[in-house]
C-alpha cells in the first residue's frame, strides 16, 4: 500500500563539501592575485560542480514505493518484497534504498543501477525487525549521487503498510512442553461412533498425532496429509498472561524479563496450534482481563498482536467477574510477565507457573 511519490531533498556530499572549500580557496586566490593559473584551477573545480547541479535539477527523481503488510518475529531475518516505480520520464540511476528500522548493515539495502522512466521493478531485500511492536506506517529512505557525486538526492517516504513484530519465541521448559503434549487430543481409530466421525483431509503439521496420517493419500500427493475427525475429543487448555507488577514496584521492574515471558506465551500458542489443542488465552492488564479464543492460525493473530504491544502494569486486584473467567480445572499455563505471581494459581496443582524460567 503506498501514499504517493517519495519526498526529495538535495544535499551536499562529503566530496561536494571538499570541492566547495577548494573552489573558495582558488577563487579567492585568483581574485586577490589575478593569477591566470589560479583562475584556471577555480574554473576546473567549478565546472564539475555546476554540471552536477544542473543535471540533478533537470532530472529530479520521482519514485513511488509499494510494500505489502508484514508479520514477523523479533530478531528474525526475512526477505521483504518491494515494488519501485519511476514516475519520471528520464531514467533513474544508482539508487540505494533501505528501511532504517529493519535495515541489516551486512545486507546493504537495495541497489538499483538503472530504472527506465515510467517503469516499475520488483525487488527483495533482507530485513530484520529487532523489537516487538506494531507499526501502522513504514519509513523508507533512498539516495542517489548520479552523475558526479558532488550532490545527492535524498528521498524519503512513509508507506501505510502494517508491520507486526511478534515476540521472539522462547522455548518452554521440557516439563511445560510435556504437559502440552499430554493435553493433545487422542482419537481411537477403531471407533466408528459419532464422536470420531471422518470429516475431511488436510496437510499434516509437525507434532500432531501420527496415527491420523492417511498413508495412501500422502503417497499420492507427495506430502503428509491427515484425517480430520468431526466431533472428536478436544483437549482444552488455558493460557493466562499476567502483566501485573508486584505491589509498589516501579515501571522499570522486570523490564528485562518481560520479553522472554511474552516469547514463552507466543511459543505456547504455536505449540498448541501444532498439536491441535484448542486454547483459551486470558490477558490481565491495567484495565481488564481480555479473553482470546485460539483455534487456528487465523484466530491466533489477535492474541499475538496483543503480545506484540503488551506492557507491564501496576498491581491491581481482580474483580469477581474477572475471577469468574479463570478456569476451575484443566491444564492452565500461567505466565507472570509482569513479575507478580497470583497466590491462587500457586495453590492449584494443574497450573504451571513459569516464574522460575525468567532470565
Amino acid at each position: 500500500m503506498q501514499t504517493g511519490p517519495m519526498d526529495t531533498k538535495l544535499e551536499l556530499t562529503p566530496r561536494g563539501r571538499i570541492a566547495l572549500v577548494l573552489l573558495h580557496l582558488t577563487a579567492g586566490a585568483a581574485f586577490l592575485t589575478g593569477d591566470d593559473n589560479a583562475r584556471l584551477a577555480a574554473s576546473l573545480i567549478a565546472a564539475p560542480l555546476l554540471i552536477d547541479v544542473a543535471v540533478k535539477l533537470l532530472r529530479r527523481p520521482r519514485v513511488e514505493l509499494t510494500v505489502a503488510q508484514r508479520r514477523t518475529h523479533a530478531r528474525a531475518a526475512f526477505l521483504e518484497a518491494l515494488s519501485i516505480r519511476n514516475l519520471a520520464r528520464h531514467p533513474l540511476r544508482d539508487l540505494l534504498l533501505r528501511e532504517p528500522a529493519t535495515h541489516i548493515h551486512s545486507a546493504g539495502g537495495i541497489h538499483i543501477p538503472y530504472l527506465a522512466g515510467g517503469t516499475a521493478q520488483p525487488c527483495r531485500v533482507a530485513a530484520r525487525s529487532n523489537r516487538r511492536g506494531i507499526a501502522a506506517e513504514r519509513r523508507f529512505s533512498a539516495r542517489t549521487e548520479f552523475p558526479l557525486g558532488f550532490l545527492a538526492w535524498r528521498l524519503e517516504q512513509s508507506v501505510r503498510a502494517r508491520l507486526v513484530t511478534e515476540p521472539a519465541r522462547v522455548p518452554l521448559s521440557p516439563y511445560a512442553a510435556s504437559a502440552w503434549t499430554e493435553a493433545r487430543p487422542r482419537f481411537d481409530e477403531g471407533r466408528r461412533d459419532q464422536a470420531s466421525e471422518f470429516h475431511s483431509l488436510r496437510e499434516y503439521r509437525y507434532g500432531e498425532d501420527a496415527r491420523l496420517v492417511q498413508a495412501r493419500r500422502s503417497a499420492a500427493l507427495g506430502v503428509l496429509v491427515r484425517r480430520v475427525l468431526r466431533g472428536g475429543p478436544i483437549a482444552d487448555a488455558t493460557l493466562v498472561l499476567d502483566l501485573r507488577r508486584p505491589r509498589g514496584m516501579p515501571t522499570q521492574y522486570g523490564r528485562r524479563d518481560l520479553d522472554p515471558h511474552l516469547g514463552r506465551a507466543a511459543a505456547a500458542v504455536d505449540l498448541a496450534l501444532a498439536q491441535g489443542t484448542q486454547l483459551r488465552c486470558l490477558a490481565i492488564d491495567a484495565e481488564q482481563t481480555h479473553s482470546f479464543a485460539v483455534t487456528d492460525r487465523n484466530s491466533s493473530t489477535a492474541f499475538l498482536d496483543y503480545l506484540a504491544a503488551a506492557r507491564s502494569c501496576p498491581f491491581r486486584t481482580l474483580h469477581d467477574d474477572e475471577r469468574a473467567l479463570l478456569p476451575d480445572d484443566g491444564l492452565t499455563l500461567w505466565v507472570p510477565a509482569g513479575g507478580f505471581v497470583d497466590e491462587g494459581a500457586q495453590r492449584r496443582t494443574d497450573v504451571l507457573v513459569l516464574r522460575e524460567e525468567a532470565s
